[in-house]
């Protein structure tokens, strides 16, 4: 953000040029200006503008529809204590592709670029992570680079997903 405007029209330019938002709210939150804001600003985008990703997390016990009763309509997802376990990972990602996961899974399946570490101590929880979000009521088709490449580059990601597209009528 530029240094001498106004914090309110940072905020609308910034979320305005976003392709999504996730807000991390709690009762600490609900007395916060700032955050009415940008919950009231990430709304308003998600509404105006189509394949906006609007996404609200939730760390503690706060009643969102209460604090932000222009929002009450919305649903929230839980993160207690900030733990965000892979059922709510897979949700933040499925909700970002702008779907839920209940809704036409084969149809709509999303394509996920996967970046895990293979080394002994990594594999475990890289496998687990993605077994779960291949599971397939989550929708996604996980791609992923040879576990021994040498090196990372962007160029070589959608070189990688380029390379796996399917034909928009088998999505």
């Amino acid at each position: 953000m530029d240094a001498g405007v106004p914090a309110a029209d940072r905020l609308t330019t910034t979320i305005g040029n976003s392709r999504a938002l996730i807000t991390v709210t709690s009762r600490r939150a609900a007395a916060s200006d700032w955050v009415a804001a940008e919950l009231s600003r990430g709304h308003d985008e998600r509404v105006q503008m189509s394949g906006f990703a609007f996404v609200r997390l939730r760390i503690d016990d706060i009643d969102a529809a209460s604090a932000w009763p222009g929002l009450a309509h919305l649903s929230w997802l839980d993160v207690p204590d900030g733990d965000i376990t892979l059922q709510v990972a897979c949700e933040i990602l499925c909700r970002l592709q702008g779907r839920s996961r209940s809704s036409d899974v084969d149809a709509n399946t999303k394509d996920v670029y996967v970046s895990r570490g293979t080394r002994e101590g990594e594999a475990a929880l890289g496998e687990a992570v993605c077994s779960r979000l291949a599971a397939p009521e989550h929708g996604f088709r996980l791609i992923g680079d040879a576990p021994d490449h040498p090196s990372y580059s962007p160029d070589r990601v959608r070189h990688i997903v380029r390379g796996c597209a399917r034909a928009p009528d088998s999505y």
